[in-house]
């Protein structure tokens, strides 16, 4: 048995690993003295991505993200070294983490091969079937099914959901005070709603607005504020007679960009709810804006695929190509 001096050691031993990872990360770096926000990032990331260390990639992600967000400020860096510095400070949800769930971590980052996904799913079986009451994997098998589930064919889908949502209310069950669960089994709900169809898809909407209020309540900036970007998107699809409000969309993802301001799947989501209220230079605004984005390391899949469906709104709306 494990005892409470050995778990300090381990985690005391864990966090002076990670402290060595950043000094190396900050002496492997040439940056650029001056540049814009894209260029600076994109030398850390490529001085990262190759590494083999386990645990370093996404420390140097983490370090990106913060030095994204707060691009065109002299403190840039420096900002963005705080953030390292609070995450290798003792965060002990992220040192309770199993291997396993580690390891799945990883190859979630490089999701755009559906390979990774299925190596990160096995991963996280057999680490449930190990700990059956393992949070941490349950949610995260809920958000990698969510994924594949996006990108499968239509007549795979359902079954894939089915499986992603009783993944996501076994996460519940665990942490009923915890947000991811509640996210991603939000998420899972409304592709299988698009999936029945607009009929049958109704009759899920309120299930889906049950999650995302929930997850608004214990967490609104969870997932880049994913709880409001996809109830501002439930408003933008759902008729009246089941609560949406296109108004209340736009307020709601508008909420969702003060927070996070390179979210492009907001923007793109803002973008439809102001065409459907005939505000066709804001929608083109927010299309256009999705093209200057940067490349996010651990959003890359997503912005690669709004780039594309902003292109393909301005070309049909607008006749530009982008």
């Amino acid at each position: 048995m494990t005892t409470l001096g050995g778990a300090q050691n381990a985690r005391n031993a864990e966090l002076q690993r990670r402290q060595l990872l950043l000094t190396v990360i900050v002496e492997d770096v040439s940056l650029p003295p001056t540049g814009h926000g894209c260029e600076l990032t994109s030398t850390i990331e490529t001085a990262t991505r190759t590494n083999k260390v386990p645990g370093r990639r996404r420390i140097a992600f983490t370090l990106v993200a913060a030095v994204r967000s707060s691009r065109g400020r002299r403190w840039r860096l420096g900002f963005g070294l705080l953030a390292i510095i609070t995450a290798v400070g003792g965060n002990s949800a992220a040192l309770a983490l199993s291997d396993r769930v580690r390891e799945a971590d990883d190859y979630y980052l490089a999701r755009q091969t559906p390979e990774n996904l299925t190596k990160g799913l096995e991963l996280l079986r057999a680490d449930v079937e190990q700990d059956p009451n393992d949070y941490e994997a349950w949610w995260r098998i809920s958000r990698i099914i969510y994924y594949q589930a996006r990108h499968a064919a239509a007549s795979a889908r359902l079954k894939l959901l089915d499986s992603g949502n009783d993944a996501g209310k076994k996460a519940i069950a665990l942490e009923p005070n915890r947000p991811e669960g509640h996210y991603w089994l939000a998420s899972n709900y409304d592709l299988t709603a698009e999936a029945r169809g607009y009929l049958r898809g109704l009759l899920w909407v309120d299930a889906i607005r049950k999650e995302l209020v929930t997850v608004n309540r214990l967490d609104p900036d969870y997932e880049d504020a994913g709880g409001l970007r996809l109830l501002g998107r439930l408003d933008y699809r759902a008729p009246f007679f089941y609560g949406g409000d296109k108004r209340r969309s736009i307020d709601l993802l508008k909420d969702c960009l003060n927070r996070f301001p390179d979210n492009s799947s907001a923007m793109l989501y803002l973008s439809d709810s102001y065409m459907a209220l005939g505000q066709k230079d804001d929608a083109r605004k927010q299309l256009e804006q999705i093209l200057d984005l940067c490349e996010n390391s651990q959003r890359a899949s997503e912005l690669a695929e709004d780039q594309e469906e902003a292109r393909a709104r301005l070309s049909k709306y607008f006749h530009v190509a982008k």
